[in-house]
């Protein structure tokens, strides 16, 4: 028996493939665009990536940071001017008590995507023993390309940049995180004799 033809399916088909027909048209619009614009000679292309890309003022890593949207627009794009805004812009975080944690996502994000991220790390807060196991821990199971803060004068920050050498030390040598645990220990308890903060 001959299937019965459904009342108005011949104008829902003519409006899709009317709304296809226009939605390619738009698209190649957009292609079109694109193409003009990688047309245009690559070092003009590089002084308007450069123009939109980089910063004069550093930029802080923080928990809203998203790269620019002209990195999104295609994978040409991407391509050209990823390395430029990760690697020729400053970036800074901010490490609050020794928790690094963002510092390890914004790593790994970078090290995902082969750029090297680097980060300037401003310390402050105050000792935080657990946090700054953490961190190290990151660092000797190589979880994290952690950078480290400057050494200075401050003894909150000479004592991270102790332990991350220690640690750092142990990752090089492919020893465990609970021999290295324990040589953090011990430098915890000397460290503490001077600044009780460590031993909390």
């Amino acid at each position: 028996m001959p299937k019965k033809k459904r009342q108005g399916s011949g104008a829902v088909t003519a409006s899709k493939r009317t709304l296809r027909s226009q939605t390619k048209s738009r698209l190649a619009d957009i292609k079109e665009q694109k193409s003009a614009f990688l047309a245009l000679p690559a070092e003009l292309r590089n002084t308007i990536y450069e123009l939109a890309l980089l910063q004069s003022d550093d930029i802080e890593v923080d928990d809203q940071l998203r790269p620019p949207p002209l990195l999104q627009v295609s994978r040409q794009v991407r391509e050209e001017t990823g390395s430029m805004w990760y690697e020729r812009n400053v970036f800074f975080q901010r490490v609050m008590d020794c928790d690094a944690r963002l510092v390890s996502t914004w790593s790994r994000y970078c090290r995902n995507i082969g750029m090297s991220g680097e980060v300037q790390i401003v310390i402050s807060g105050v000792p935080n023993w657990s946090n700054l196991l953490e961190w190290c821990r990151e660092l000797v199971e190589g979880h994290s390309g952690y950078p480290f803060p400057d050494e200075n004068d401050d003894n909150m920050e000479s004592m991270i940049l102790s332990a991350h050498k220690i640690a750092l030390d142990f990752n090089r040598d492919h020893r465990p995180w609970k021999d290295c645990k324990m040589v953090l220990e011990v430098l915890r308890r000397a460290v503490g004799r001077y600044d009780s903060r460590w031993l909390n």
